[in-house]
């Protein structure tokens, strides 16, 4: 997390960020627009395992202006293959609604991704797909849920975690600032659950509603995912906690200065304080807050979150021995994943609820940090938000390049956020340019300024044509009749050139004589 990170995520209730899951899948494309009859395509899980059962919904409004009747067609593709089809017949009155459905039994090949068109006679067509993975941190799709305002209802919930899985296929969301406090996230009084409790900001967390949703997500087949800072304690830590200052990082050899992130709302109660990754005691306190989000909560792992080389300075223990912040993650990360690990193996029902990621905030080719968790740590998938460090998308290329051929091929998933107080210069549209013989188009929704270039204006426009023919003789031809075109002779390679510009609308024949 940086501070840009942290904008741009308050006051959202609920985004999937623009999340990139870089792997290697058949494409799973976003739900295509609605057109003259089929409005919507979309399946019953954002992923199935092999020999599943899909459901495949097709909603239908008739905006042809006629009644119509027809085959709706299914096809279910790998690749170029088409693995699958079938047909229903459907008959609708102009400006009516219906909805269809299609069943399907996935193969049992796993790690494919699959290509679902629904075709209306040759009226309309629309498409969605369809992930069989057994395991979804090979290709991740990550989104994220924020505020667990009080009073919102189950229905509520399931419906917000419905739209991620059918339009945008998300099968994993995190969980961010779901938390009382960073290194106590569950708030209790003598041992009940305070519902609601309130997190640093002031913000009402419901716990009732984090449930709701981590049972949506499941009932979708997405993960769902904790957010943690991985080294952080909220002011009073010690009073309230009963974390150990002895356990915390330094700006000097005293221990006198803590390193602290501020969040720059001149409220000393929001200081976040930052702990020693390498210290044991640190780790095993907050992993025990780590068992108490899964078993409590359900989650399906943790997301660990760092704020990068915010301070850019020299760090101490508390007995002044200097700390390597930046090659330091990967030891609290396997220590982690033994522990959650050991956790979800011996507790009924958590099996498989194990899963750690971590954030290589500001990521890049050998940036600061990266190097020891891409290498060195036992994460399940790659994460990473995007700034300076990879400014150009040929940077995105070989961080991702390079991040996933130094772990071994793990997908790695990038955090680009919007940036909306930075001017990017003047906007271009491809119909403000000088056209030739095309038109503009705004019959589809989903463009920007006027429209979009489209079609040739008309096929019978006249154009002027500019000609150049070569032809190989043997021969230096002695005259060429029927044409206003004009012509030469290369004697070395024996090449007739004609060339010039024939009129619209013209039709000329050309006779050469040798």
């Amino acid at each position: 997390m940086k501070t840009k990170a942290f904008l741009c995520k308050v006051g959202m209730v609920i985004v999937t960020c623009l999340l990139i899951s870089v792997a290697t899948l058949t494409t799973l494309s976003v739900q295509a627009a609605p057109g003259d009859l089929i409005q919507r395509v979309y399946t019953d899980k954002a992923r199935y395992h092999p020999g599943d059962i899909v459901t495949i919904t097709v909603e239908i409004k008739n905006n042809t202006g006629v009644d119509w009747s027809g085959t709706l067609y299914l096809d279910v593709r790998y690749l170029e293959t088409l693995v699958h089809s079938d047909g229903q017949s459907l008959s609708i009155a102009a400006g009516a609604t219906a909805t269809k459905t299609f069943t399907w039994t996935t193969p049992s090949t796993d790690f494919r991704g699959y290509h679902v068109e629904v075709r209306a006679g040759t009226t309309d067509a629309n498409a969605t797909a369809i992930d069989v993975s057994s395991d979804w941190t090979r290709y991740p799709r990550y989104g994220f849920v924020y505020a667990f305002t009080p009073g919102q209802t189950q229905a509520q919930s399931q419906e917000k975690i419905r739209l991620l899985a059918e339009n945008y296929h998300i099968n994993a969301v995190q969980f961010y600032d779901w938390m009382w406090r960073h290194e106590q996230v569950i708030s209790r009084t003598n041992g009940i659950i305070n519902d609601p409790w309130y997190d640093w900001a002031g913000n009402p967390i419901s716990f009732a509603v984090i449930q709701d949703l981590v049972a949506a997500a499941h009932n979708y087949r997405m993960a769902a995912m904790p957010y943690f800072m991985i080294y952080g304690a909220l002011q009073n830590y010690q009073q309230i906690s009963k974390v150990n200052p002895q356990w915390g990082l330094y700006f000097d050899t005293s221990h006198t200065n803590q390193v602290v992130f501020d969040f720059g709302d001149d409220d000393p109660n929001t200081n976040l304080w930052i702990f020693n990754p390498f210290n044991t005691n640190w780790q095993n306190y907050i992993f025990r807050q780590y068992d108490d989000a899964i078993l409590t909560l359900d989650f399906d792992g943790i997301h660990l979150d760092q704020m990068g080389n915010y301070w850019n300075t020299t760090y101490y223990d508390y007995w002044g021995n200097v700390v390597d912040l930046g090659n330091s993650f990967s030891a609290l990360i396997n220590n982690a994943k033994e522990h959650v690990s050991a956790l979800a193996y011996h507790t009924p029902g958590k099996m498989g609820k194990d899963i750690l990621t971590f954030n290589m905030v500001n990521g890049g080719v050998n940036a600061w940090g990266v190097n020891d968790v891409v290498r060195n740590s036992n994460v399940n998938f790659l994460y990473s938000e995007i700034w300076e460090n990879s400014a150009t998308y040929k940077d995105i290329y070989d961080f991702v390049r390079q991040s996933r051929a130094d772990s071994g091929g793990k997908a790695i998933v990038l955090a680009a956020y919007p940036n909306y107080y930075e001017n990017t210069g003047p906007r271009y549209e491809a119909e403000d340019a000088t056209l030739y013989n095309v038109g503009i188009n705004n019959n589809h929704p989903g463009y920007t300024g006027t429209g979009f270039v489209d079609q040739f204006l008309d096929n019978n426009t006249p154009t002027a044509l500019g000609v150049e023919i070569y032809i190989q003789t043997d021969a230096q031809p002695t005259s060429v009749t029927g044409t206003n075109l004009s012509w030469s002779y290369d004697a070395a390679t024996g090449r007739v050139k004609l060339y010039g510009t024939l009129g619209a609308n013209t039709s000329q024949d050309i006779v050469i004589n040798f």
